[in-house]
């Protein structure tokens, strides 16, 4: 089954780092484990997040996956550490749901 993951990190103060997100996202579409990823970088706040999609057998092993392909994109983008996560949703996809819009 297709599961969409949407995760955030607290990462701390982005000002001096404009391009978190893109390098998020390439790393993104690097991993195998992922399919049609998106990043959002709020500088303001220090919170870099993405949404994307994995396979998996259950929504519990969606979570996994997507946890640990987040947290390997982060290390790959320059984060230091292991962030906070802010934002934590799976949700099973459904085609007909999304191509609806």
């Amino acid at each position: 089954m297709e599961y969409t993951v949407d995760l955030g990190a607290q990462v701390g103060a982005l000002t001096g780092d404009e391009l978190l997100g893109d390098r998020l996202l390439t790393a993104l579409e690097h991993d195998p484990r992922v399919a049609g990823a998106a990043t959002l970088q709020d500088s303001e706040t220090g919170v870099v997040s993405a949404r994307f999609c994995v396979q998996a057998v259950d929504a519990e092993q969606a979570w996994a996956v997507g946890a640990a392909a987040f947290r390997a994109a982060l290390q790959e983008a320059g984060v230091q550490g292991q962030p906070n996560l802010t934002e934590i949703l799976v949700e099973e996809y459904h085609e007909e749901a999304a191509a609806a819009g």
